[in-house]
């Protein structure tokens, strides 16, 4: 049956009525059986096996092929509540086993960046895209390389659970298993704009809806949780910096144009209003500049709840503690072909940004002795 990647619990799966006409399902006995191991599925309807050996020594195993490969199990019940793909059917016992399906894996993609994760990287890369790989080429796509793909623990771009799909990883297969030591880039950037001890609290009416603020190098300090009002705009030679003592949330879109420069540096968690997005077809980024959590903190881009925004699209730099993914494209039909979430690197931030937040270059050289 078919159900919605929202809810794919038993009691889910029981209650569709979507049933996947011409489903092929095998069941594989761990001794010889006389009966026929596969049938077809016809609409919602149950497919049978009778008169089948029982017992603790035989187990039993379910095979599905959907018809449509884009088609991903999601949910195994037996008599309501989730099991594995193999049991052991017991003497005299009669099962009903459900399976629940949705269209396509939900996933994610970056372009153009590095993508580093402490612990684990994961995104299945649905063979219906093009190209099959997780980090796209900077553009110009012509000339552009991908970025490098860094996991701690682990990296799976294959939903196939024989494959961790390496040869999906970009065009140039960079990965790489190596972990850093982490970094509390809010205390970093607080302590490099001077520490500042007063808050900017009282330059706005209300912290629950803050609109965009004049451009100014110093960036404005909030103690306390900020929520953001209405469609921000970065120009040409603005810059508009904040340090949040607190939690953040993105309530309208945030577009940088031109040598504009925006940062949010949040001792918290950052997340995305659903209504903040486009439709799945559009590439265009709704948030732009650079996002940094604290190392406890999370980047939530938000449920897919707001018709036509259901795709997240970012363009700049994000550090985060964690990166919980919200977003689902199975409403459009689009999750086989399209990215949720698509992270592009801005490199001109680098150069945009302000001088505090800038590396200093060192460079170490050997000289002849003297005699």
């Amino acid at each position: 049956m078919r159900v919605t990647p929202g809810n794919t619990t038993c009691p889910a799966v029981s209650a569709s009525t979507d049933g996947i006409d011409g489903t092929i399902l095998t069941l594989v006995s761990s001794v010889p059986q006389p009966f026929d191991p596969q049938q077809t599925q016809s609409g919602a309807s149950f497919v049978t096996w009778s008169n089948i050996q029982s017992g603790s020594s035989v187990s039993y195993t379910l095979n599905p092929t959907p018809p449509d490969p884009n088609l991903i199990i999601v949910q195994s019940c037996i008599n309501g509540a989730s099991s594995a793909l193999t049991t052991v059917l017991n003497p005299g016992q009669t099962i009903d086993w459900e399976l629940g399906y949705t269209l396509g894996n939900v996933w994610y993609q970056a372009e153009g960046g590095d993508v580093y994760g402490a612990s684990t990287i994961r995104s299945y890369i649905p063979a219906s895209t093009s190209p099959q790989e997780y980090v796209l080429d900077g553009l110009p796509a012509a000339s552009g390389y991908p970025g490098v793909v860094t996991y701690g623990v682990s990296a799976d771009f294959d939903s196939d659970v024989a494959s961790t799909g390496n040869g999906f990883v970009s065009s140039r297969d960079w990965l790489v298993n190596e972990t850093y030591p982490t970094v509390d880039y809010y205390e970093v950037f607080y302590r490099r704009f001077g520490a500042p001890t007063a808050n900017d609290n009282g330059l706005f009416p209300s912290l629950s809806a803050v609109a965009k603020p004049a451009s100014r190098i110093t960036p404005y300090y909030i103690s306390g949780d900020m929520r953001t009002s209405g469609n921000w705009n970065v120009v040409n030679n603005e810059t508009v910096v904040f340090l949040i003592d607190g939690n953040l949330i993105i309530d309208g879109n945030i577009t940088v144009t031109g040598t504009g420069f925006a940062a949010f540096i949040v001792n918290g968690n950052i997340t995305i209003d659903p209504s903040v997005g486009g439709p799945a077809a559009s590439s265009n980024p709704v948030v732009e500049g650079v996002y940094i959590t604290s190392p406890t903190g999370v980047f939530q881009t938000g449920d897919s709840s707001s018709a036509g925004n259901e795709r997240f699209v970012g363009r700049g730099i994000f550090v985060a503690g964690d990166f919980l993914l919200q977003r689902d494209l199975d409403s459009a039909g689009a999750n086989p072909t399209t990215p949720s979430e698509l992270f592009s690197y801005n490199p001109q931030l680098l150069v945009t940004m302000p001088d505090a937040m800038k590396d200093i270059p060192l460079t170490w050289q050997e000289v002849p002795p003297s005699r």
